[in-house]
């Protein structure tokens, strides 16, 4: 999964601090493979999750999480963009 989030420029600060919070979390989770915060260069109110799940069933009880409904919550009203890109691997 790659989650692509443009924060409103005023919420930046307060936002990138929550996201960091949110990766903390997530790795800890059982199913977590992996899961990456970037912040694009130039472009500071541009991040970019890289998760890596070990099953759909891991995904979705990421989804159902405390932290992850706290992401949503938090976000609601403060971004000008949000793409999510489900994908497969094949580099394996």
């Amino acid at each position: 999964i790659v989650a692509l989030v443009t924060v409103k420029p005023e919420y930046t600060e307060a936002l990138a601090a929550q996201f960091k919070e949110l990766v903390k979390a997530s790795r800890a989770e059982e199913g977590n493979i992996s899961y990456d915060l970037h912040q694009e260069i130039g472009k500071p109110n541009r991040f970019v999750f890289v998760e890596n799940w070990k099953s759909q069933a891991a995904i979705d009880a990421h989804n159902a999480s405390e932290h992850f409904q706290g992401f949503v919550k938090a976000i609601d009203g403060k971004t000008d963009a949000l793409e999510i890109v489900l994908m497969e691997e094949l580099s394996v």
